[in-house]
């Protein structure tokens, strides 16, 4: 038996496994793989359907939205087990979510003093968590973020199925296929339906009107932006770029890939005319 804390910073005794189970290095048996004709012609790393390489592609994105949810998730998850831990272990007092755990703020060394099971295995990481998280900056921003999600107004309502479910629907009602911006819309209408220029945030009008606007200028006047198809480079330009690994909107919708692509062969085409123009 072995003696071990867990995430309460309770002492609890622990059986030894029996059998253990060890992962053997994969270059060996690879390259024995690669000696045999039979098996090397099977061997690759790419799918040969175009079709499947795109799925495979999209899969990969949303797969690394959710690893970032996941992080972000049990980062949280971790400062919050930490600071009931200290209060349950250091003050004698049984801390949750319901007491306002979450606006408790611990210095350097009180996170220390307690130890989240999958962390402290990395003592250096720990030790950097417990730093960040005490710090002025870090406390500053997320107090600053707390208040603004408290001040701003009701958000998209695009429901927990995101744009391509809330397209579908659309469809349905209208017997239409709808285009991105009035999905858009839809998702982000205002408290008066009659009027569909007013949206719920000041942000979300703003971020559609400088995308049309670099649509107009793009494609002209006359255009139709709002029934067109997204057009990759205008919300590249209109949106900044992605930051914060993000575009201005139509992030989850937005090959980025493909996108990445396009708007590097729109900024070698516009400087090249910029230096004709300068000639």
């Amino acid at each position: 038996y072995v003696q071990v804390t867990n995430d309460e910073g309770e002492s609890v005794t622990t059986k030894v496994a029996a059998k253990q189970l060890h992962y053997m290095p994969l270059d060996s048996r690879f390259l024995r793989m690669y000696l045999c004709k039979e098996t090397a012609m099977h061997m690759r790393y790419r799918l040969e359907n175009e079709d499947d390489r795109e799925v495979l592609r999209a899969v990969r994105r949303h797969f690394c939205r959710a690893a970032e949810k996941v992080i972000d998730d049990a980062m949280y998850n971790a400062r919050i087990s930490a600071v009931c831990q200290y209060y349950k272990k250091v003050k004698g007092d049984n801390m949750s979510r319901g007491k306002g755990v979450a606006q408790i703020y611990l210095t350097e060394e009180e996170y220390l003093q307690t130890s989240v099971d999958w962390i402290v295995k990395d003592m250096e990481a720990w030790r950097w968590l417990a730093k960040r998280w005490a710090s002025d900056d870090w406390i500053a921003s997320l107090k600053s973020h707390r208040e603004n999600r408290g001040t701003q107004a009701s958000g998209h309502r695009y429901g927990a199925d995101g744009h391509y479910a809330l397209a579908n629907r659309m469809g349905v009602e209208k017997g239409v296929a709808p285009s991105f911006m009035e999905v858009y819309v839809h998702a982000h209408r205002g408290p008066d339906p009659t009027n569909p220029e007013v949206l719920c945030t000041q942000t979300a009008k703003e971020k559609m009107m400088a995308y049309g606007e670099e649509m107009t200028q793009r494609h002209g006047p006359e255009f139709n932006w709002w029934q067109a198809d997204i057009d990759v480079e205008a919300l590249h330009v209109s949106g900044g770029a992605r930051r914060h690994g993000r575009y201005a909107f139509g992030t989850g919708v937005v090959d980025y890939d493909h996108s990445v692509s396009q708007a590097r062969r729109f900024n070698s085409s516009a400087e090249s005319s910029r230096s004709l123009r300068t000639a």
